[in-house]
């Protein structure tokens, strides 16, 4: 078993290098898109979705660390598919909306409504990757510390969905007859 747990805290090391370089990345985009770290949105995207994130990848270490558990690799391997699924989701749903992406519920003056890509499928995909990967490190480390946290930032994406969706119906012609052919965050569900 102390076999075992050495070589899984060597795996969750390279968990959370990859974690931290997906959040660099994620950074770069911004800055790439906008020239500045600082983001104009009003919202409280950080608090409402980042930040309990952030604390269910935090509570999910914390637990592995100070509790006996035993592994599973099987849950482990789903961990895994969990978290590199996400990520290419959301690095497909970037690559796609290239300089559309912004954190804020705004429209650039060029801009248009995207179908094609990951967008044939969900409205979302973005909040999906981000679900998923908030997922994956109850399955990577055989833990449940992290489910309150990522039930709270499930919460704030819902809330952000539907302030999102509202403002494009407004604000971005076809944007009501592309909800009518796509789900807004899981295929075939919802």
């Amino acid at each position: 078993m102390i076999y075992i747990r050495e070589i899984m805290k060597k795996e969750n090391l390279y968990f959370v290098l990859l974690w931290a370089a997906f959040g660099v990345f994620r950074i770069a985009i911004h800055f790439r898109k906008h020239g500045t770290l600082k983001t104009e949105t009003k919202d409280n995207v950080f608090f409402t979705m980042i930040l309990p994130y952030m604390f269910s990848i935090i509570a999910a270490f914390w637990e592995f660390e100070f509790r006996t558990i035993s592994i599973n690799p099987i849950a482990s391997s789903i961990g895994i598919l969990f978290f590199l699924s996400g990520s290419f989701i959301q690095l497909s749903a970037l690559y796609t909306l290239d300089r559309q992406f912004s954190n804020a519920v705004e429209l650039q003056s060029s801009h248009t409504l995207i179908d094609t890509g990951i967008y044939r499928l969900v409205r979302h995909p973005i909040y999906l990757g981000i679900i998923l990967q908030g997922i994956s490190s109850i399955f990577l480390l055989n833990v449940i510390s992290p489910l309150l946290f990522i039930l709270i930032a499930t919460t704030g994406i819902l809330l952000r969905i539907k302030k999102e969706e509202s403002f494009l119906i407004q604000s971005l012609p076809g944007y009501q007859e592309y909800m009518k052919k796509t789900f807004a965050l899981i295929p075939g569900v919802y």
